[in-house]
């Protein structure tokens, strides 16, 4: 059948219009929709996802090396603190490190060997004003060796300090614990850390076990200098303020200071008493 006049319209099977008795090619978007395959209109083409995404990675133990021209293994000791490498070695691995801004990973370091890299520092909460200068030079060292500190407080009263000693072993494996006075000469904690064959260092103990590693200061020599210098400002009265009984490792030796104050001015000292 002739058509009679121009028509303008999509054809039924989709292909473009008629025009004039005449098919059309469709567009090309018709032409796709027509397919089911269709993109929304405006829509960006896509790019690949490698292209969208990409991820600056840092630098790992494998760049180290190469940038120091070592093995692996080298570096790893390096960074361990290992004994027998050589000074020039450690400073070759360690300006690489400086250099690529390396970083190392406390757990990927522990899931390839026995060490945690975490050390923990353990306190009473009666002692919280002692543990802020501990705190801080422990953090400080504990960096340079590339170790991380975590500090935890327990409760002197509380009887289930073997089981949140457990708890923490378990959830931290640390490797070793440093415990401040007076927790230092808690003989139930330390045989529960015993028991656990936690290697611990102890702040000023009083009598805790000499096997134990352990940081003290000499009392009797503190005294000493402590009364010579206030003598030598001209005080001649003092007052002595004794810590709690607890704190086993700082007791004052009243002896010593009794001895320098003799010593440095002829008299036996006046004593305005003591307190807790």
């Amino acid at each position: 059948m002739a058509v009679s006049e121009v028509g303008v319209g999509e054809g039924e099977d989709g292909h473009g219009p008629i025009v004039a008795g005449h098919r059309q090619p469709a567009p090309a978007g018709l032409a796709a929709a027509a397919c089911g395959t269709v993109a929304p209109l405006g829509a960006a083409p896509r790019r690949p996802l490698t292209a969208v995404v990409q991820r600056s990675s840092a630098p790992t133990i494998t760049d180290v090396a190469h940038h120091a021209g070592v093995s692996m293994k080298t570096v790893s000791r390096v960074l361990n603190g290992e004994p027998n490498v050589q000074p020039a070695m450690r400073e070759r691995v360690m300006a690489s490190v400086a250099a690529l801004k390396y970083r190392p990973n406390i757990f990927a370091r522990s899931l390839a060997g026995s060490r945690s890299y975490v050390l923990g520092l353990l306190y009473y909460t009666t002692s919280a004003a002692f543990i802020s200068g501990l705190q801080q030079g422990a953090t400080a060292r504990c960096r340079e060796l590339g170790y991380h500190l975590v500090v935890e407080s327990l409760e002197p009263a509380n009887p289930d300090i073997p089981a949140q000693l457990d708890h923490l072993i378990s959830a931290l494996r640390p490797d070793g614990m440093i415990l401040a006075p007076p927790m230092s000469d808690d003989a139930t904690l330390l045989k529960a850390l015993a028991d656990a064959g936690m290697p611990c260092v102890l702040i000023s103990p009083g009598g805790a076990a000499q096997a134990l590693g352990r940081v003290s200061m000499d009392d009797a020599h503190a005294a000493q200098e402590m009364t010579a210098y206030l003598i030598g400002l001209g005080h001649r009265r003092r007052h002595q303020r004794d810590q709690r009984k607890e704190f086993e490792g700082h007791s004052t030796d009243y002896g010593e200071i009794r001895r320098t104050v003799t010593k440095k001015r002829g008299e036996p000292p006046h004593s305005c008493g003591g307190g807790g």
